[in-house]
């Protein structure tokens, strides 16, 4: 394929993500153009080369049934060359030379090992009832390149409105995953991962990194292409987020620090809640 943009999904609170993001696909010397899609109004302020990328029809659909925000890069569906990541990625080569032999729909991801969160009920019939490898067709959905239009606009918005894919590609409350997988196995287009065979490259997770990305690889061609946190936050547990931290300057890393802590401090604070409500029930259930 030709790759001719990268395309992620931002607001003000992956402002930092996306500042790393951007820097390393530019020290890869790619000087593609980045279009973002804006995760909600929140918006910032962004570099050279990138700007906002709304598709009306397609986010006021959206939004009108209420779907989870990151059902927005569904308007990916619509154009033709390009890579889409989620903001949590760092590049360490030029997507352009790594896309330029492939063909269709490409991920890099090995979720084919661990398939949770990318299917719903509906979806696995879908999927189950074409092939019983159906396994090596699974993504995460954080990152994926395509050298076509999967979608007209009016298509897009039938398909997933249709009884028999409405509960997955709009209703599910958590994210795109399952939808974003669904709408690509009905478009029916082929769908290559580069960590399988014949490609064989290194897993794209940063989980499989906990020491950071080996010296060697056996081949060039086997080396990832980006390193996805997909999950994890780089917060310094792992000798992987140095990566990230590289494209950040000092300001950068010392607000990181200080949103993480913030964040993890709300996510204690939620679990004690969700627990003192779990122990009222408890209570109320067992004065009946």
């Amino acid at each position: 394929m030709k790759l001719e943009t990268i395309v992620t999904l931002a607001n003000k609170s992956t402002e930092l993500l996306f500042r790393a993001m951007e820097r390393s696909l530019r020290a890869t010397g790619c000087s593609l153009p980045i279009l973002v899609i804006p995760y909600d109004n929140q918006l910032f302020e962004l570099p050279p080369n990138s700007s906002w990328w709304r598709v009306e029809e397609v986010l006021t659909w959206l939004d009108g049934e209420r779907a989870h925000p990151t059902m927005r890069k569904y308007q990916c569906f619509t154009i033709a060359n390009y890579q889409f990541v989620d903001t949590d990625v760092c590049f360490l080569r030029d997507p352009q030379a790594v896309l330029q032999p492939h063909l269709g729909f490409i991920t890099s991801c090995t979720h084919w090992n661990n398939t949770d969160h990318t299917l719903t009920k509906e979806s696995y019939e879908f999927i189950r009832a074409r092939t019983t490898t159906w396994q090596r067709l699974v993504f995460n959905a954080g990152q994926f390149a395509c050298d076509r239009p999967l979608y007209s606009v009016d298509a897009l918005k039938r398909i997933a409105s249709d009884p028999s894919c409405r509960d997955t590609c709009l209703d599910f409350p958590h994210h795109d995953q399952p939808g974003t997988n669904l709408l690509v196995w009905n478009s029916g287009v082929e769908i290559t991962n580069l960590t399988l065979p014949p490609y064989l490259m290194e897993s794209t997770w940063a989980g499989d990194y906990p020491a950071g990305l080996p010296q060697s690889y056996r081949s060039a061609a086997r080396k990832p292409y980006l390193i996805h946190w997909a999950g994890l936050k780089p917060d310094g547990t792992n000798r992987i987020d140095d990566l990230f931290f590289t494209f950040l300057d000092d300001a950068e890393r010392s607000e990181w620090t200080l949103l993480v802590a913030k964040r993890t401090t709300e996510l204690a604070s939620e679990l004690k809640f969700g627990n003192r409500l779990l122990n009222a029930l408890r209570r109320v259930v067992k004065t009946r």
